[in-house]
């Protein structure tokens, strides 16, 4: 095996399994027996660190049902309550399949991969103290099947179909499927607070499990939603590790100066303070 010939090899691997063997430790050693068994072992040391994971997480956090909205979605949810018609932070994705897929299959993969991601089945509830995204009591997985429907018949059911979402009142996200001329459409459309573009690509990945599978296998299965992310964080947030961290950097920081802030051009100009040396630098900031 040359250098060359290695280096595709490991590309090859990498691109099918997210890891690969070192260039030198192939050349090392260049036998099927020995790349098959880095292979293996690499698998079973993730599905290893996975199952500690997922046991930690199922024993933790098996019954949480809602969680306090983080500081980000805090900040949507009031820019909603301003513009509640507004679908400036709806997220809508078109997807085509071919027609010769099996569109029952694919329906049971969107339930499957829904099912997996818990807090897509979530509301907004407020009480005096919190808001909080809440599961949804009822878990039932809808995503409506339009039928074999031409292409003028599709245009205007697509121009209906993006609108504002209630957040008091759930889902989050609306779903449908049917066909167009040669191809299987999935419309579908998710609230900003509960799913962003890289969401998509963990949930694209699910439904192509879900439909080949029947099933999320255990490598796409979500270990750790994100009721179960916010009440880890929660606890980390009081945790004397944290504590230790905040303190360390409170102490870096206490001699710093307030933040200083550049005043504007009109500001400059009514200044008494201010010289030509400084009129100097900042014409010369005006110009970065």
């Amino acid at each position: 095996m040359t250098s060359i010939s290695a280096i595709k090899l490991v590309n090859v691997i990498d691109t099918k399994f997210g890891f690969a063997p070192k260039i030198h430790d192939l050349l090392a050693e260049p036998t099927i027996l020995s790349i098959e068994n880095f292979i293996l072992d690499k698998l079973l040391e993730k599905m290893s660190r996975r199952e500690r994971f997922k046991k930690e997480k199922i024993d933790k956090y098996r019954e949480i049902d809602s969680i306090p909205l983080s500081d980000s979605q805090i900040g949507v949810y009031f820019d909603n309550l301003r513009n509640h018609n507004d679908i400036r932070y709806n997220i809508p994705f078109e997807l085509k399949f071919s027609n010769k897929l099996n569109i029952d299959k694919l329906i049971n993969g969107f339930k499957a991969t829904i099912k997996n991601h818990p807090s897509i089945l979530s509301h907004i509830e407020t009480n005096q103290e919190e808001i909080l995204l809440v599961k949804d009591k009822n878990d039932t997985i809808e995503i409506e099947n339009f039928g074999n429907i031409s292409e003028a018949q599709y245009k205007n059911l697509k121009s209906n179909f993006f609108q504002s979402f209630n957040l008091l009142e759930g889902p989050l996200y609306r779903a449908k499927i049917g066909e167009v001329g040669n191809n299987i459409v999935i419309l579908l459309d998710f609230h900003h607070i509960i799913f962003d573009g890289f969401s998509f690509d963990v949930f694209a990945r699910g439904l192509i499990n879900a439909y080949e599978n029947g099933s999320i296998d255990n490598y796409n299965e979500e270990i750790m939603s994100q009721f179960d992310y916010s009440n880890w964080e929660t606890n980390y947030l009081e945790s004397e590790e944290f504590l230790k961290y905040k303190e360390y950097f409170e102490n870096l920081l206490k001699d710093f100066e307030t933040i200083n802030e550049l005043p504007i051009e009109n500001e400059i100009n009514k200044s008494e303070r201010h010289d030509k040396k400084s009129e100097k630098l900042f014409q010369k900031l005006l110009k970065l």
